[in-house]
C-alpha cells in the first residue's frame, strides 16, 4: 500500500486553479476577437457591395450603348425612386459573368436612378 501512494505523489498535472486560469484567459481573448472579426465581415460585406454597384454600373452603360434603353423590366432608367435592375438579361447578352448577390443575403436588388446604379448599403 505505501508504494500505491507514493505514485500518486511522484504524478504531476494540473490543480483546478490553473485549469480556471488558463479558461479565464481564453475567455477574455474571445471576448477581445469577436467584435472585431464582426466588425471586419460588415467592412467586408460593404465592400463587396461597392464593388457588385461597379460591376453593375459598367455593364448597364455598355448595355445603353448597344441598345439605347437601360436594363430594366421597363426599360427605363426609374426616375428618381429608381428601378430594379435586370440582371438576368446582362448575364444572358454576356455583359456580366453573373448576377450580384446582396452581400447580407436578403434577396434585394440593385436599383438603377437616373442611370446610376445604387449600393444596396447596409440593412
Amino acid at each position: 500500500m505505501m508504494t500505491k501512494n507514493i505514485r500518486f505523489r511522484n504524478e504531476k498535472g494540473f490543480t483546478l486553479i490553473e485549469l480556471l486560469i488558463v479558461i479565464a484567459i481564453i475567455s477574455i481573448l474571445a471576448i477581445l476577437i469577436i467584435p472585431r472579426i464582426s466588425v471586419s465581415l460588415d467592412s467586408a460585406k460593404l465592400s463587396t457591395d461597392k464593388a457588385n454597384a461597379k460591376l453593375l454600373q459598367s455593364a448597364v452603360e455598355r448595355y445603353y450603348f448597344d441598345t439605347g434603353r437601360y436594363p430594366t423590366a421597363s426599360g427605363t432608367d426609374g426616375g428618381t425612386d429608381g428601378e430594379e435592375i435586370n440582371a438576368s438579361v446582362l448575364v444572358s447578352q454576356k455583359y456580366i459573368d453573373e448576377e450580384p448577390e446582396d452581400p447580407w443575403k436578403q434577396d434585394r436588388k440593385y436599383k438603377l436612378v437616373n442611370g446610376v446604379v445604387e449600393t444596396l448599403g447596409k440593412p
